[in-house]
């Protein structure tokens, strides 16, 4: 038996907002305020402008986060790391207090290799 392929969810619909916004739009549907054929119309347009803001953000973000390390699991081609009580400092902005935050993202090609090698060559 073939596994069945997950559909695709957008970055957009996948995001806080976009769920956000989905449960939103559920609920004026159910109230039979508003149509399907709107919501898809309101997602694309979600969709789009969501798009050209992730199309303006820069592709590498400088941050310094000072925090008590919650948990991290590092995979093949991923990490997660979860951080409570930080403060984030970004390229913009600042952040004080934050009870929890998540990083996640892909790892470089060859990053934990690097480091294991760096671990071997001290120790021998």
């Amino acid at each position: 038996m073939a596994a069945e392929k997950m559909p695709s969810i957008s970055p957009a619909r996948g995001s806080l907002a976009g769920s956000s916004l989905a449960l939103a739009l559920d609920e004026l549907g159910g109230e039979g305020s508003l149509s399907s054929e709107a919501r898809e119309r309101v997602f694309r347009v979600f969709e789009t402008c969501f798009s050209e803001e992730l199309e303006a953000l820069p592709h590498f973000w400088r941050l310094k986060i000072r925090g008590r390390l919650s948990s991290y699991n590092l995979g093949e081609h991923e990490g997660v790391i979860d951080v409570s009580q930080a403060s984030v400092h970004a390229q913009v902005a600042a952040f004080h207090n934050v009870k929890r935050i998540r990083i996640s993202g892909l790892l470089a090609d060859g990053a934990l290799e690097k480091k294991r090698q760096r671990k071997k060559e001290t120790a021998g």
